[in-house]
């Protein structure tokens, strides 16, 4: 236990028509407004300011929008010192993002759903979106959010809002746009574990008719744990990259926009920690019987036998002892075109995007052992390009009927190869068999090659009937097609190069498979708004979302290798209110959720490797709530609450059941529930929790600021407590991966001038320096590392989160 059918079509040619409509758009005779920070009446007076947002894809106050949402303008994340949109998970109701042993593996999570696995190619969840452009892989938001306009985080589905499905929530990232007015910024920190970062921007205009930005990033520290197997530290990032737009209005209505970004992140993180090594199902005691000393543990005796110069040594808080340090090198680019045309006789704006965008992660020695033993070396190079083009015509927002349509089109393609070798450590090799398969020899590889391409065109639209000032219904459709092919070749190659076949060969999945997948969907959104008084505003939503298919693309032998669609349906209630000339803005709803078919990651019934399969469906009823305060001119207070009941309703033979709790071949952990089947000894999971899926999430804040004195400064200091209550860390629901609950503390002190030119700053994040998890699994090489005889170490392995950080920060403006 943690403690503290079949179908394929071509859309290059259809990109490129749909960019040439774009460009035509001309002939129709302005641009769309992005989120920023809204002073409104109330605001001007002493009270809130709120945020423009762009999520119904026009300009709105945030407090008029009927739906689930949370948005930051780029003045609140650099005041919070919010620098990647995995940040915002401390302040955002309902949102989890989770990265384990790679950036591959990054998962953002809303109202408890989020993509299972590690299984590339495999369709999000959560839809990420970068000025309008879908974003097909998670890693990226762990890079940097410098000059950002809004970030806007969309609970509940949004496919006939955006051109991606969007089964269960979107974020949504706005950039700054270019004007003609000169600005820039540079941003400086310093801070512990050697971190240093430099950000910035500079813009204005470049002639009459064309502005132009660029910004920039470069973020280090030199690891946040201390790896005992080689006195070097891991779980260190550093990370560099720019943006560039150019924004050129040839006449008052028409508007081009062109973006441009590159981004790296060099990785050296960490293979796991040993979760509690000396308890309950620890590699040191987890045996039947259980050993009588430390020295005389079946692991401990073999660690020593197999890597005498470095027997075992248990870690302390901020350490690992492993022999894999997982480095992983993460590059994204990107290019994207906007056309935007006011079409005075529809009173509306025609939008076209064409964008393609690459992503390329190289997971260079991802052993996952977290053990000083050279098990398996795994290297893993995942590369995905995309290609899309959304047209889309918004009305301006002042009739009795407005409307949102457009249509979409996406192509992509996945290449995801691996290579392993086992290691000098791995001390049961074949003949010893387990699972019906046999272990390879010290020296051998096996490789994966995995081809993924993907076409998908949807056509969409939202219409909102203004039947009085006070009362609006509103109602969405969407259509939407995909096709998917892929091939997967495995191999295995002995030490003397010759490829190996039969049982040995059979665990590491060689052989060939290849298929296609074709799905159409329709799906739907309905509601009304109703202003109750002048400034409470009331919802309800009732919206479908759906995700595609997809292929098991880890495994050549996976069964099943293809997985069906997962659908989702969302009952929403809510209210956006504002009190006290706007003193006082208080936003909450209730819904209810239901996934059908949940594409989830489980354990194979050899106990070695994992596949995604539809495991099955659960609902989700919860409560959300947000609200900021200003009581008086100094003191601002915000906070956040989110509760969400999660359980499984169908997922009989669910999953594979964990068989090593409290010790290796012993029955199924508590919380698993009966077998199902004695020989594949699935697990009934009817009635359980989701895992990563907390009950309750929190926030709370304040920021106080003064003037200093008479003089043209002001101080300021604020801090939060952010919390979520304790959760399963994985899919098998094993007493090990239970993270109890826990609060995170952070605070800054600083002074900046009336004018804003400049601001300096003392920051502190996690400053009661708090140990907890973000994702566990069972041991994932247990099978490659004897405990005496044929059985099998046992153990468990969780990925930790970020330590105390605290720093120095100075920024000047001009």
């Amino acid at each position: 236990m943690i403690r503290n059918k079949r179908g394929q079509f071509s859309l290059l040619k259809a990109l490129m028509a749909c960019a040439s409509i774009a460009g035509l758009t001309a002939s129709f005779g302005g641009a769309p407004a992005f989120g920023q920070t809204a002073a409104d009446a109330g605001a001007s007076s002493g009270g809130i300011e709120t945020v423009t947002v762009t999520a119904e894809k026009r300009a709105q106050n945030i407090q008029s929008v009927g739906m689930s949402i949370s948005a930051f303008s780029g003045d609140m994340l650099e005041q919070n010192n919010i620098t990647s949109v995995a940040d915002l998970a401390t302040y955002v109701p309902g949102l989890q993002i989770t990265q384990a042993n790679n950036n591959r593996n990054s998962q953002i999570i809303i109202r408890n759903v989020g993509t299972s696995g590690t299984s590339p190619g495999t369709e999000p969840d959560v839809g990420v979106f970068l000025d309008g452009v879908f974003i097909p892989v998670a890693g990226p938001i762990y890079s940097e959010v410098t000059d950002i306009a809004t970030v806007e985080v969309l609970r509940g589905p949004q496919g006939t809002l955006y051109g991606r499905n969007t089964p269960v929530g979107a974020v949504n990232v706005t950039t700054r746009a270019p004007s003609q007015q000169t600005e820039g910024m540079i941003n400086l920190q310093f801070g512990n574990y050697g971190k240093v970062r430099t950000s910035g921007y500079f813009g204005g205009g470049i002639s009459d008719d064309v502005a132009g930005r660029v910004s920039f990033w470069v973020d280090r520290n030199s690891g946040y744990l201390l790896n005992l197997y080689n006195n070097e530290r891991v779980m260190q990032r550093d990370q560099f990259g720019g943006r560039a737009r150019i924004r050129w209005t040839p006449d008052a209505d028409t508007t081009v926009d062109v973006i441009g970004y590159y981004g790296r992140i060099d990785a050296e993180n960490n293979s796991g920690m040993q979760l509690d090594p000396l308890g309950p199902g620890g590699i040191v005691f987890g045996y039947n019987p259980a050993p009588a000393s430390f020295d005389t543990s079946p692991f401990v005796i073999a660690q020593k036998a197999a890597n005498p110069a470095h027997p075992y040594v248990v870690p302390g808080k901020w350490e690992v002892n492993s022999a894999n340090g997982a480095p992983d090198i993460t590059t994204t680019w990107g290019a994207s075109v906007s056309v935007s045309r006011n079409v005075p006789t529809l009173d509306a704006t025609l939008i076209n995007i064409l964008a393609f965008n690459s992503y390329v992660d190289n997971a260079l020695d991802q052993g996952a052992g977290s053990l000083p033993l050279n098990i398996i070396s795994n290297m893993q190079r995942t590369l995905v390009s995309s290609a899309s083009n959304e047209l889309r015509l918004v009305s301006n927002g002042s009739h009795f009927i407005d409307y949102v349509a457009g249509l979409y089109l996406f192509h992509d393609d996945l290449a995801y190869h691996t290579l392993r070798t086992i290691g000098e450590g791995a001390t049961r090799k074949f003949p010893a068999s387990i699972g019906g398969g046999g272990m390879m020899n010290i020296g051998d590889t096996s490789t994966v090659d995995y081809r993924q391409h993907t076409n998908s065109v949807a056509g969409y639209g939202q219409v909102t009937v203004n039947i009085t000032d006070a009362l609006r219904a509103i109602g969405g459709l969407r259509y939407s097609y995909d096709a998917k092919g892929s091939a997967i070749a495995g191999t295995i190659t002995n030490i003397a190069g010759n490829t190996v076949s039969g049982p040995a060969a059979a665990q590491y999945a060689p052989g060939s498979l290849a298929g296609t997948i074709s799905s159409n969907s329709w799906t739907y959104m309905y509601g009304g708004q109703y202003d109750i008084l002048k400034d409470v505003m009331g919802y309800f939503t009732i919206s479908t979302g759906f995700k595609d298919g997809g292929f098991n693309s880890r495994s050549a032998t996976a069964t099943p290798y293809a997985f069906d669609p997962e659908t989702s349906t969302n009952y929403e209630i809510g209210a956006k209110t504002a009190w006290f000339d706007n003193r006082l803005v208080l936003n909450f709803d209730f819904y209810h959720m239901l996934v059908h078919g949940y594409q989830q990651s489980t354990l194979l019934p050899s106990g070695v490797g994992f596949v995604i399969s539809n495991a099955g469906n659960f609902r989700t009823n919860g409560v959300e709530a947000e609200f900021q305060a200003r009581p008086f001119e100094q003191l601002t207070l915000s906070g956040g609450l989110s509760y969400a009941d999660s359980i499984i309703t169908d997922g009989a033979e669910r999953g594979q059941c964990d068989k090593s709790y409290p010790f290796a071949g012993s029955n199924p952990p508590p919380s698993s529930g009966p077998y199902t089947d004695a020989t594949k000894a699935y697990c009934n999971y009817n009635g359980k929790v989701l895992p990563l899926a907390p009950k309750w999430q929190w926030n709370i804040g304040a920021r106080y600021e003064q003037h200093w004195q008479q003089s043209p400064l002001n101080w300021f200091v604020q801090a939060g407590v952010s919390g979520v209550s304790g959760q399963h860390l994985s899919a098998l629901l094993d007493p090990r991966d239970w993270q109890e609950s826990y609060a995170l503390f952070n605070a800054s002190v600083g002074i900046e001038p009336d004018s804003g030119v400049w601001r300096v700053s003392l920051w502190g994040k996690n400053l009661g320096d708090k140990k907890y998890f973000v994702a566990a699994a069972p041991q994932t090489v247990a099978a490659n590392v004897s405990a005496g005889g044929t059985k099998a170490i046992n153990g468990y392995v969780g990925w930790p989160g970020i330590p105390r950080t605290f720093g120095v920060e100075a920024s000047y403006r001009f």
